[in-house]
């Protein structure tokens, strides 16, 4: 099986970085400063400076729409991390299948390990059917398949860091949908969309995500962010 070589650099030692001020320098380049809570400023910071991540150069973005924060990774943090153990031995990602069967296979090789690592990802498990999605799910499901490939592989070394992109929502549209559209909206399309049960199960089917757009015309914004949330815990905490 064929599959990609990293060479293995003898690099110099990077200078220390006070990644406090990088991260904080980021939020008032950015605006972010004046848009983020006090609360997501200091959890922005604290993933920076806990896992030397550095906005500037694009490895780490803190990202608002609505009420909601998220923090997503670059895809490429994820390989120069790998690579820096000194252990990483090649990868090799194929995908299997056509349409909603399509799968991404990756398989990455360590020097200390006698055998390959496999991890599969199915791509109707991540399609976000957005532009990017729809016209390029190969591309996208390889990358999710590789990050979560990875993230097992050097968990020593890559737990804990936030996913990428490409593993979670759509957060540019819904931040597009928060700073166009009623808040309430957003946070109903937010929820339908990533509401999951403690198995990872989406709460809320397709059919019901598409149903609740009648909703929202029959009884209203409020009403129906209401009675979102309310299915929301009645099937995840069993209504307790």
């Amino acid at each position: 099986m064929e599959f990609e070589v990293i060479p293995q650099k003898n690099e110099v030692a990077e200078a220390p970085q006070n990644y406090r001020e990088i991260a904080t320098q980021w939020l008032e380049s950015t605006g972010n400063l004046q848009k983020f809570t006090e609360e997501e400023k200091a959890q922005f910071i604290d993933i920076c400076c806990a896992y030397g991540l550095n906005p500037i150069k694009k490895e780490v973005y803190g990202i608002k729409y609505g009420n909601n924060f998220n923090l997503v990774v670059g895809y490429e943090v994820y390989l120069k991390r790998a690579q820096r153990t000194g252990l990483l031995n090649g990868f090799n990602t194929t995908v299997e299948g056509v349409g909603d069967d399509i799968k991404a296979i990756c398989t990455i090789y360590r020097k200390d390990w006698e055998h390959p690592f496999v991890h599969e990802v199915f791509l109707s498990e991540y399609h976000q059917h957005n532009k990017m999605w729809n016209e390029k799910p190969v591309t996208m499901i390889k990358k999710v398949a590789e990050a979560q490939a990875f993230r097992k592989c050097f968990p020593e070394d890559l737990g804990g860091i936030p996913y990428t992109d490409e593993e979670t929502p759509d957060y540019k549209e819904n931040l597009k949908l928060a700073e166009d559209s009623n808040p309430k909206l957003t946070e109903i399309g937010y929820i339908l969309k990533n509401s999951f049960t403690s198995t990872g199960t989406p709460v809320f089917t397709e059919e019901e995500i598409e149903s609740y757009k009648q909703r929202i015309k029959e009884i209203g914004v409020t009403k129906t962010l209401e009675e979102v949330k309310s299915v929301v815990n009645e099937r995840t905490n069993g209504g307790n």
